[in-house]
């Protein structure tokens, strides 16, 4: 089994393989040190990765999520390029560009994941179809979108 270890700098809650052809792609990290101001950034970190050459190189594009920890990612499964983040309270579907160097968001929902004053509203799964988004939160509530029209025009 081949294995190769990279420092990103941040603790990592998520991670998404990208590919690219072939042994390559880019690695998507998503993590931070969470809504309290722990001096730790709330980001996710693009790297491109080959198993041919340097397992992680350094990081193509920084996408800063403010107080927002992502908590999940998960890939689109027809849509190279594009995930779904668990950023927190809300869903946010990004793009990272075929070179890596840059993400765009896509559509960010929020529901009624500000209701609750404590951290029970907290999104930890996600599921994602050509036309449509479900999470599922540690308030027991599984949440549905059709995001089919956000993707086509994108």
């Amino acid at each position: 089994m081949k294995r190769h270890y990279h420092w990103l700098g941040t603790p990592g809650f998520s991670v998404v393989w990208i590919p690219q052809g072939g042994d390559e792609g880019s690695v998507v990290v998503g993590g931070g040190g969470g809504k309290v101001k722990s001096g730790v950034v709330n980001r996710l970190i693009i790297a491109p990765f080959s198993w041919a050459s340097n397992p992680v190189d350094n990081a193509t594009a920084i996408h800063d999520t403010g107080d927002d920890v992502c908590l999940g990612l998960v890939p689109h499964p027809s849509l190279p390029g594009v995930i779904c983040a668990l950023l927190r309270r809300r869903v946010a579907l990004l793009r990272v560009s075929e070179d890596a160097t840059a993400v765009e968001e896509l559509a960010s929902f929020t529901g009624d994941f500000l209701e609750a004053e404590d951290e029970s509203s907290l999104q930890s799964a996600c599921w994602v179809s050509p036309r449509d988004l479900a999470t599922g939160g540690e308030d027991g509530m599984v949440r549905l979108w059709r995001v089919g029209g956000v993707l086509e025009g994108g």
